[in-house]
């Protein structure tokens, strides 16, 4: 039995509760886990560590990168384009959500979004190892902000929302394993926060804004130009975020990686809007 399988089985308890979700949530409708590493102990016995599995999944795909020994799916993730918010125009206090879970509008408050999901699957018992993210020189437009998440966590964004910036003390919480949540409504939701242009710098996972080359690796055109995104997530982390795909413990299931786009607004008309986005994803990855 080799380690993989071993430590699949070792975290199936865990990931099995954290993404059993209803067939027509685009996204996971649940609070996720903010500390991962005390969780998995917690609901494993024998010393079962997910530091141990995340370490034989980085040796594998090394193993793996080093003498190509690994297999190579290019998804092309598509994202029609999207109107503009629904908010709730019936609505005036902060706690009037419309049957799409949106507010009433308020200048200076995220209010609404557009999400937008795609799923990309790949063979049972996958170990993602590496991605390439290829975009395409295209026309940009969107309003407010835009993000791009993959399984849920934020891999992407115009701005920073997260709590560690005191404009956000309630905004996404950052767990263990240093991965933004994604949450639209309650505690460390998106719903209601600040909203102004320029509040926070831009987002990419792993990736920090004084390295020489970060507008290489991390760069999103602004809005009504043509222009290129750029993501180049560091590999451990995309590793990482392989082993928290859904079905990475279940041997008989395709796993899948779910690619989320979001976008926001506040009060005006036109917001939640973006064009079509279109690109390429090569993964790299290894069988059990």
């Amino acid at each position: 039995m080799s380690f993989k399988f071993f430590s699949k089985l070792i975290l199936s308890t865990l990931l099995v509760f954290v993404f059993v979700s209803c067939e027509e949530e685009k996204f996971y409708d649940k609070d996720f886990l903010t500390n991962v590493e005390d969780q998995f102990e917690k609901e494993n016995e024998e010393g079962a560590d997910i530091n141990n599995v995340i370490e034989g999944a980085l040796m594998e795909c090394d193993d793996a990168l080093v003498n190509n020994t690994y297999q190579t799916h290019v998804v092309t993730v598509s994202f029609p384009a999207a109107i503009e918010c629904e908010f709730n125009e019936a609505g005036i206090n902060v706690d009037d959500i419309n049957a799409a879970g949106n507010g009433p509008r308020l200048n200076g408050k995220v209010r609404a979004r557009m999400e937008q999901n795609y799923t990309a699957s790949l063979p049972s018992g996958s170990t993602v190892c590496d991605m390439d993210f290829n975009f395409p020189t295209q026309q940009m437009q969107y309003d407010d902000e835009v993000f791009l998440l993959l399984n849920n966590y934020v891999v992407m964004s115009s701005q920073d929302y997260s709590e560690v910036h005191p404009q956000f003390v309630n905004g996404f919480k950052i767990n263990d394993m240093g991965f933004m949540e994604y949450k639209w409504m309650g505690d460390n939701g998106l719903y209601n926060l600040d909203y102004d242009w320029n509040l926070t710098p831009k987002y990419c996972l792993g990736l920090d804004s004084s390295d020489p080359e970060y507008n290489e690796k991390c760069f999103i055109p602004p809005t009504e130009t043509l222009g290129q995104l750029k993501l180049d997530i560091p590999k451990a982390d995309i590793v990482k975020l392989g082993i928290l795909s859904r079905n990475f413990t279940n041997p008989q299931a395709q796993t899948e990686l779910d690619f989320g786009f979001v976008t926001i607004g506040d009060n005006d008309n036109g917001d939640c809007e973006h064009s079509a986005y279109s690109f390429q994803v090569s993964v790299k990855y290894i069988q059990n």
